[in-house]
């Protein structure tokens, strides 16, 4: 299976919420992967290549990602006011989407750039 290629655009402020379906092909017929018991990553980083500058995945107290339905291979990333904010005046990222099976395997799901329309205002 090769990543999926999404290039997200996201308002600065505001809150996104992201849904993925991991799945695979065998004789022509798609089919979900099963995710029970893996854990999945949401990572962003300022260009390709170096560490994520922001990271949370599916076992952290922040509750960005989650394995919302693992029979059915969805995954789904919420990305809260603050987070958006905290990357500054950063307009153009990247990040990807891993899913770490038990078994070690390392399955990156997604992957694109991401680019952030500064805010106009802030309530904050």
């Amino acid at each position: 299976m090769t990543s999926n290629k999404v290039n997200l655009r996201i308002k600065q402020g505001d809150t996104a919420r992201l849904t993925f379906t991991a799945s695979s092909v065998a004789n022509g017929v798609t089919a979900p992967l099963d995710l029970t018991g893996c854990v999945a990553q949401f990572a962003i980083a300022e260009r390709p290549g170096r560490a994520p500058n922001w990271s949370w995945d599916s076992v952290g107290p922040e509750e960005r990602v989650s394995i919302a339905d693992p029979a059915a291979g969805k995954v789904t990333v919420t990305l809260q006011p603050a987070d958006s904010r905290a990357w500054g005046r950063l307009t153009q990222l990247v990040w990807e989407l891993t899913v770490t099976f038990p078994t070690g395997d390392r399955l990156t799901l997604a992957e694109g750039s991401c680019v952030v329309d500064l805010e106009v205002t802030r309530s904050d």
